[in-house]
Formats: C-alpha cells, structure tokens, sequence
C-alpha cells in the first residue's frame, strides 16, 4: 500500500477490473486527483488484501487511521463494492450492515442528509473535523447487484442494439448447454458478451465507459456522489 501513501483523495475498488474502469470514469470527469486502490495488482496481495469485499473492508481499516494522522497526506476516502446478490449469501443490505458496523468502530456514522445531498452514501464522523467517509454500494446503492449491473442501466440508447441480443445469447445457454450462471455471474457475462461484439472489442470493462450514456439518471447520480465525496480543490 506504499505507493497510495502519498494521496490526499483515495478510492477503494474490488480489484484490478474494477480498477480500471472507475479510473477512466474518474479522469472523464476531470478527477485526476483521485487515486484508486489497488494501485498495482500486487498492492492485491500485500498487507492481506484480495480481491472482492473482504479485500476492501482490510484496506479500509487500514487506510482509516491515516485520516486522524496530521502527517499523513490522507483526507478523503471513499469504497465502491458490489452489493451482490441474496442467493449468494450477499445483498445490498448485508453489504450495508457490514460496512455500517465497520465504520462505526472508526465513529463514522451514517447521515442521512449527506447522502441525500450526494446521491451516494455517506458516512460522517462525530468530530466535524473530519471530511466524511463516501460508500457507492454498486449497482444503485438498493438493490442487489454489481459493476456490471450499473453498465447495463447506463448504456447509450444508441449504442445499445447488440446488448439485447447478447442477454439472449447469455440467457439461451442455460437451456442450450446447460450452463446457468448464478448471481452476479448473468450480468457480468451479458456486459462481456456485449463489448465482444463492438466495432473494437476489448476484454477490459474500462471500454464500457466510452458507450455510456452521461445523462442517465444512474450515471448521474454515481458522478455527482465523486464529486460529493472528492470536491475539485479550490483555485489559488
């Protein structure tokens, strides 16, 4: 975690995919000051830390002493997990019940208002000094799902023609071949299929990015929570 030492603004992903796309979204959006975890994929494997939930619940905690140290460059920490689903044992409100606790132990505190005024959730601390912690609990922050949930309510009217067609192609395997995906699996393999078939496929999620559409209310609300939690510092 070395290398993450050294930023003021600091985003906490699931892994390297997750990674990869929210920093594109990030620096679309000019937030090239917003630095994302993990910064390497071996940064995945120091200090405990894996891929998945459990991967960023350990470097939250670690990462959250550094905020009440004046000598840590620290001051603005926000996490992006998925929610998951219910059949897997996970779902929006486990995921918000344990990371309710998690940061209760920090004395950071849900506030309601805050994330009414952020689109996202926040979580502020009892000692006003301190900036507030940003939770986005993917898809929408209430329902169960993941990333790639959110892609599939995001994409560009215009360039979503293929998508159906590959929910189809997704959904047909389970009768044609027996091969059912479970959970979040569906979503992730629909989204897969689908930039499989663009003008320049890519395996990298960061390619959704670039079909999006930015006026959508889910997209919105998702860089009015960046903008909330990682505000432009204010010009000299």
């Amino acid at each position: 975690m070395s290398k993450m030492n050294h930023s003021a603004n600091l985003l906490i992903v699931e892994g390297e995919v997750d990674k990869k796309f929210i920093k594109r979204l990030c620096n679309q959006h000019g937030m090239s000051l917003v630095h994302v975890f993990p910064a390497t994929p071996e940064d995945l494997l120091s200090d405990g830390c894996g891929n998945g939930k459990s991967g960023v619940y350990q470097a939250l905690e670690d990462f959250l002493p550094n905020l009440a140290d004046a000598s840590k460059p620290l001051k603005r920490l926000a996490i992006i997990v998925d929610a998951d689903q219910a059949k897997d044992g996970q779902s929006f409100h486990t995921t918000f019940d344990t990371i309710t606790q998690r940061l209760k132990a920090f004395d950071y505190h849900f506030d309601n208002q805050a994330s009414n005024d952020s689109s996202g959730l926040i979580f502020s601390h009892s000692d006003s000094g301190f900036n507030p912690i940003g939770v986005w609990i993917m898809p929408n922050n209430q329902e169960d799902g993941a990333i790639e949930s959110w892609i599939s309510a995001c994409i560009d009217p215009t360039k979503c023609d293929l998508f159906p067609h590959a929910q189809t192609v997704v959904n047909g395997l389970s009768t044609s071949f027996n091969r059912i995906f479970i959970g979040n699996k569906q979503a992730k393999a629909e989204v897969a299929t689908w930039l499989a078939w663009q003008k320049s496929p890519s395996i990298g999620l960061y390619a959704a990015v670039s079909l999006l559409d930015s006026q959508s209310s889910e997209y919105k609300n998702l860089v009015t929570w960046l903008n909330y939690v990682f505000p432009e510092p204010p010009k000299h």
